[in-house]
């Protein structure tokens, strides 16, 4: 059974942020164009999306000032453990030891970031802040997805390294 997923793509409102929100919202995904400083070309981009028939939010962010109570915490958590850890059918099962054993992971290695994340607090998603920022100064973007649809879209690349 095919669920609709929701996919928030970090900076896409323009380049290839846009790009990628384009295709994930074609693929049938609801998409999240977040955005720090451009709010007019986030609603062109969520404009382009519903005209082709798709849909799309905008959500302005900037992680140095993320702030969410407890609970909104906790509804976070939720939301990334419940995807790491949804029911599957055999076949998801077995790509996901399938693509585990290639990885070689362990169960271990899974359990350890399920950890991670039950742990996160908003200090820790502040804390990346610095990295984020010094990341995007230095004009880099970093994309982990399907290899197919990179390489079909690798003219918003100024390279494209295969890392696994």
């Amino acid at each position: 059974m095919s669920e609709k997923k929701i996919a928030v793509v970090t900076g896409g409102a323009r380049g290839i942020g846009k790009a990628i929100a384009l295709e994930l919202a074609k693929a049938g995904n609801l998409v999240v164009i977040n955005y720090n400083g451009s709010e007019e070309k986030a609603r062109e981009t969520k404009a382009e999306i519903e005209a082709a028939g798709g849909q799309a939010d905008i959500l302005q962010c900037n992680v140095a000032d993320f702030d969410a109570d407890d609970r909104d915490m906790k509804k976070y958590i939720i939301g990334t453990i419940g995807s790491m850890d949804m029911p599957m059918e055999a076949v998801d099962m077995g790509a996901r030891s399938f693509h585990a054993y290639f990885l070689d992971k362990t169960e271990a290695d899974l359990q350890k970031v399920r950890d991670q994340v039950l742990s996160c607090t908003q200090e820790d998603i502040r804390a990346l802040a610095p990295i984020v920022k010094a990341v995007v100064e230095a004009g880099n973007r970093c994309c982990i997805g399907n290899e197919e649809k990179i390489d079909q879209n690798k003219e918003y690349f100024d390279e494209v390294k295969h890392v696994l």
